[in-house]
């Protein structure tokens, strides 16, 4: 009987652990998205803006790699003058 209390607590304990660990992965994937997507919105027809890159920082500067992408996707634009955009 005590083996099958802690088989089952233990067993609770692995799913509440697998779920937050994902719902912290989604979490982060989702800022990384959102990040990345603006500073692509914003390479194509804005300047760089220093502020949402700061807020971005902790989402592996999607931003600024979104930035650049989006301002690649500008017809005549290279990466010298993108990355030029972002000082």
């Amino acid at each position: 009987m005590y083996n099958t209390k802690l088989a089952i607590i233990s067993l609770v304990i692995a799913v509440l652990f697998l779920f937050s660990a994902t719902s912290t992965t989604s979490l982060a994937t989702e800022e990384e998205d959102d990040c990345f997507n603006t500073g692509y919105r914003d390479g194509q027809d804005h300047p760089f803006d220093h502020e949402e890159y700061e807020e971005c920082k902790a989402a592996a500067s999607s931003y600024y790699h979104g930035f650049i992408n989006g301002c690649m996707s500008v017809e005549g634009n290279t990466r010298e003058i993108c990355e030029s955009a972002t000082d």
